[in-house]
């Protein structure tokens, strides 16, 4: 009896052990969809049943995507279409549409460079790129499709059909005159904002001609070449300046430098500085700003000759400065400009009032910027 109660349990323990195996053998082969996976088939399955005019199909095949997988571009692309083809379209259902839009251009722009020029793609990423160019030829010919059947919508869902199809200009023109009312065109109008007020970096070269006055304009007017590094947020700049003026004086005049007075028309200049401004006009195009700035001036009238062992004689002065700025940015990254300041002055190392006055600059401003995503954007948009 006790060798039959032995056997039962060993035999039982070894069942539910194989029935555990079993079940964990199951759990471990079992294939958990993966989300790139189930793009790449729906992407393709959608596309056959559409060319096999299977709507009904194409949009069940759609709905288990969303439901298996986090919001895709791709996947949202096709719902807008079924819902505008099933009278369901409401712009606040897809989350920032006009980025969604922007993604569609782009991808589109790219799958065509790729049909065409014939793109390096990693074989990891061929998949992908293959069903998405078969999943934007359904797009693309559903919704001229839709657009061609005859019935009655609304000029948004006609024009984003268009833009779907290959012909963005109908949207982005309705877009930039503000045709519509909704989500669309907040997400426009926002984009335009952020990208007029957006942030960066910038150099600017600048020529231009100094013009002295009062005493100190018997040094004449001189030519300035320069430089500036800064940066700007929102309607906000700052810059570091550094310019040289040169062309000898038209008349002598003097310089003390200690206990000598040295007579020359010898002229030579630097000026640094650090500069801000705030725009009071600003667009994608135009920028018109006021300027402050406070910075340091020095004129040179003997100039180092270590031939001669001589030293440089030189005076120096403050600079506070204060004017206007403009800049026409002529492909929304690289512009040009004009730049306009008076600068009150204080050569204190001069004779009997010689170099007393101040100074007006007019300088001419070529420059680039570091926005290149606002350039990608704005190209984007049609501008």
């Amino acid at each position: 009896m006790k060798f039959l109660l032995s056997a039962f349990l060993i035999i039982f323990s070894l069942a539910s052990y194989a029935q555990l195996t079993e079940s964990l053998v199951k759990r471990i082969n079992e294939i958990v969809p993966d989300c790139y996976d189930v793009s790449i088939n729906s992407q393709k399955i959608i596309s056959r049943f559409y060319a096999e005019g299977n709507l009904d199909s194409a949009e069940a095949v759609l709905e288990y995507w969303e439901q298996q997988c986090d919001r895709s571009d791709e996947m949202i692309f096709g719902r807008i279409l079924f819902d505008i083809a099933n009278d369901r379209f409401h712009e606040d259902k897809y989350g920032n549409l006009l980025q969604i839009m922007l993604t569609c251009k782009s991808t589109q722009d790219y799958i065509e460079t790729y049909k065409y020029e014939g793109l390096y793609v990693h074989p990891s990423q061929s998949s992908m790129l293959k069903a998405n160019l078969e999943y934007y030829n359904f797009t693309g010919s559903y919704s001229t499709r839709l657009l061609q059947d005859g019935t009655e919508r609304k000029k948004i869902e006609r024009d984003i059909l268009t833009f779907f199809s290959g012909n963005p200009e109908s949207l982005i023109t309705g877009l930039k005159q503000e045709q519509y009312e909704g989500k669309l065109q907040e997400n426009y109008n926002q984009m335009i904002a952020d990208l007029t007020y957006d942030s960066g970096y910038f150099l600017t070269l600048y020529g231009g001609m100094w013009s002295p006055t009062e005493n100190l304009s018997k040094l004449g007017n001189k030519p300035e070449l320069g430089f500036t590094l800064g940066g700007f947020e929102g309607r906000y700049g700052a810059e570091l300046l550094l310019g040289f003026r040169f062309v000898n004086s038209p008349v002598n005049y003097s310089i003390r430098d200690e206990d000598s007075v040295y007579q020359d028309n010898h002229f030579t200049s630097v000026t640094i500085g650090v500069q801000g401004y705030y725009s009071i006009l600003k667009n994608l195009r135009n920028d018109l700003s006021l300027t402050t700035g406070v910075g340091y001036d020095e004129i040179t009238i003997v100039p180092t000759d270590e031939g001669d062992n001589v030293d440089n004689v030189s005076t120096g002065t403050l600079n506070v400065n204060f004017g206007f700025q403009y800049r026409y940015y002529f492909d929304y990254k690289d512009y040009l400009g004009i730049d306009v300041r008076y600068s009150f002055l204080d050569f204190s190392n001069h004779i009997d009032n010689e170099l007393s006055g101040n100074a007006i600059s007019l300088r001419l401003l070529y420059g680039f910027t570091s926005s290149d995503r606002k350039k990608q954007q704005l190209k984007l948009l049609g501008y």
